[in-house]
């Protein structure tokens, strides 16, 4: 749980990077995005509703995000661009696929086209695009 979060804390500060986002509010975008993160592995821990859990972590980084945009006196869209990338692609992760825990359907769509795999590749395919 320690590593997921702290990798996601530093991933959304790279994408702040690719975002344009300068200064404190780099800082405090990654710190928003780690906040996500951890009450989404939170939720994960305690067994509950994967559903409810990432609505859980999307409300508690819509509050950060706004309350952080107000101290520092810039846009919510500053924080919330990049501090939900954490939470992105958590879907497939539980309610599909149990035993890819980290994975997403984006890699299990890439590792059956680089294992010649084409009816499994057109099936994750369809339901990432759904």
């Amino acid at each position: 749980m320690i590593v997921h979060v702290l990798s996601a804390t530093i991933a959304v500060y790279f994408f702040g990077f690719l975002f344009n986002i300068r200064g404190r509010q780099l800082c405090f975008s990654a710190l928003g995005g780690g906040l996500a993160a951890f009450v989404y592995e939170l939720g994960i821990a305690f067994n509950v509703n994967l559903m409810l859990t990432l609505f859980s972590a999307t409300l508690c980084f819509s509050i950060y995000s706004e309350i952080m945009a107000r101290i520092l006196k810039t846009t919510v869209t500053t924080f919330a661009i990049s501090g939900l990338i954490p939470l992105q692609g958590n879907v497939y992760d539980h309610a599909l696929f149990s035993q890819w825990r980290y994975g997403s359907g984006r890699q299990l769509w890439t590792y059956h086209i680089s294992q010649c795999r084409y009816h499994r590749f057109r099936y994750y395919g369809c339901l990432n695009v759904l």
